[in-house]
């Protein structure tokens, strides 16, 4: 089997110890097996003890972000959506032989 993964935050290894036969040693021994892990953003492994943390270290920066994004002043988007009534959504569907567009109108 494949080495255990280690916890990116603690280091601790995530595997779990069985007791098993294997075709090496068929005496019934302790075996280490890696187990299932939790990942964060960047793909790297969590051990279920830091997951958590990390969990509430996500929302706090969701959170800031979102106040940011409030807090700034007006922003193109915001002052696009203000001025028409109708806006326009263009779409592009691409097929092998080309790109066709479509524009659909929405009623705001």
């Amino acid at each position: 089997t494949a080495e255990p993964a280690r916890c990116s935050r603690c280091q601790r290894e995530i595997a779990t110890w069985i007791v098993a036969a294997t075709p090496t040693n068929p005496r019934r021994h302790l075996v280490r097996v890696g187990t299932a892990y939790y990942t964060d953003n960047e793909g790297l492994p969590i051990c279920p003890e830091c997951f958590p943390e990390y969990e509430q270290e996500q929302r706090m920066i969701w959170e800031i972000a979102l106040r940011m994004f409030v807090d700034e002043p007006d922003t193109p988007q915001r002052e696009q959506a203000r001025e028409p009534a109708i806006a326009v959504q263009s779409t592009c569907m691409r097929e092998s032989k080309g790109t066709i567009g479509r524009k659909v109108a929405i009623g705001l």
